[in-house]
């Protein structure tokens, strides 16, 4: 996953034409985020924690921080899968 997100980064290529700065790259940044994707892998973390994985086991199978497992796991705790189906 983050080798195809980074080549997809590295390929951008267009450029914004309807701005005052004709001709500059557009630059990548949160809206090149693929929001569908990471619900689905928040989804994947809540799968995988009511299995008994551990919040590290659980970042290193979904290649994130153990940070961001570590939030997935509380949201789930308070909220239920409901909790990490939203943004965030």
């Amino acid at each position: 996953m983050r080798a195809i997100r980074h080549a997809v980064l590295m390929t951008r290529s267009t450029t914004n034409s309807s701005s005052k700065n004709e001709g500059s790259p557009l630059k990548v940044g949160y809206w090149r985020r693929d929001l569908a994707g990471m619900r689905q892998r928040r989804l994947h973390a809540a799968e995988l924690f009511h299995h008994g994985a551990t919040q590290a086991e659980v970042a290193r199978t979904l290649q994130v921080s153990r940070q961001a497992a570590s939030v997935w796991h509380a949201r789930l705790k308070a909220g239920g899968t409901t909790a990490l189906a939203g943004a965030g």
